[in-house]
């Protein structure tokens, strides 16, 4: 069982990198994003417990329907519950875009090491601004996504510095992520990471 997750700026490749490896690999592709609507969508209840802290659901509902991101504590809530499940069921996993700061990974590394012969790689798809400027562009021009427009690329690369960036360097500090050049050729980038998973 191999539980990859995929980080890095925006358009550094995640969602690339996530359909040509689990063609590879032959495993199934976990959006954050979309399991959290399937959880906001299903939980009726107004509040939830997670770790002896109360979450209001619906206030969470409205924070993502605005565009905004959710409490860590509750992605980390969902996502755990995804991979305990998984591993039972002897499924492996990539997840794309996911953990997203330092309180998720530590969260999910506390899952995996609950379970013996679980193998977990944390995947750095490291690109530069001028790269994730170029790619939002020209993916704005065709898919008309509303995070691309041009006046959130600097929101989302100062979410980086603040957030994901701290997560990669405390994993760094763990020996516990693989630095990749996301600037290469999608293919070239898939067999690299490949290369390193044993």
């Amino acid at each position: 069982m191999i539980y990859l997750f995929l980080t890095g700026k925006p358009a550094c490749g995640k969602d690339t990198q996530a359909k040509l490896l689990s063609k590879k690999l032959k495993t199934d592709i976990v959006t954050t994003s979309k399991e959290i609507d399937k959880f906001l969508k299903v939980y009726k209840r107004k509040y939830i417990f997670i770790k002896g802290r109360k979450i209001n659901v619906k206030k969470q509902k409205r924070i993502k329907a605005q565009g905004k991101l959710v409490s860590f504590s509750l992605v980390s809530y969902i996502v755990s519950k995804i991979i305990e499940k998984a591993i039972k069921k002897k499924k492996s996993l990539i997840f794309a875009g996911s953990p997203r700061s330092i309180y998720e990974a530590k969260t999910y590394l506390k899952v995996f090491k609950k379970y013996k012969n679980v193998k977990y790689y944390f995947i750095y798809l490291k690109i530069t601004d001028k790269t994730v400027f170029e790619r939002i562009k020209l993916r704005y021009r065709i898919e008309k996504r509303k995070d691309d427009k041009p006046s959130k690329i600097k929101e989302r690369l100062k979410y980086f510095q603040n957030e994901i960036l701290p997560m990669i360097e405390w994993l760094k500090k763990q020996n516990l992520i693989i630095e990749i050049n996301g600037e290469k050729e999608p293919k070239k980038v898939a067999e690299e990471i490949i290369s390193h998973l044993r």
